[in-house]
C-alpha cells in the first residue's frame, strides 16, 4: 500500500487514538460500562446463569489460549515439532 494512501484501519485507528469525545458522551459511556458491569453481576445468581455454567462448565485457564488459527500460542518462541500430527 503506498504510504500516501491510508488505509480504512489506519483512518479509523487515527481518529480513535486523537478523538476528544465531549465530557456528557465522556459521562454517559461511562455509566453505561458500569450499568453493564453491575448488570453482569447482579445477572450472575439467576437460574439462567446456573444453566449456562452447567451447560458449557467452568472455564479452564491451565489450557493454552489459540491464536486465530486455533492453533496453541508457543509462549518459548521454540519450533514446534508437528511431524507426529494427523493431517
Amino acid at each position: 500500500m503506498p504510504a500516501g494512501n491510508p488505509t480504512a484501519l489506519s483512518l479509523i485507528s487515527r481518529f480513535v487514538a486523537t478523538a476528544k469525545p465531549p465530557d456528557d458522551a465522556r459521562a454517559r459511556a461511562l455509566a453505561a460500562v458500569i450499568d453493564t458491569i453491575g448488570v453482569a453481576i447482579a445477572g450472575s445468581t439467576e437460574p439462567a446463569a446456573e444453566i449456562v455454567r452447567r451447560t458449557f462448565g467452568p472455564v479452564d485457564r491451565t489450557k493454552e489460549p489459540l491464536d486465530r488459527t486455533n492453533e496453541p500460542v508457543d509462549r518459548t518462541n521454540e519450533p514446534v515439532d508437528r511431524t507426529n500430527e494427523p493431517v
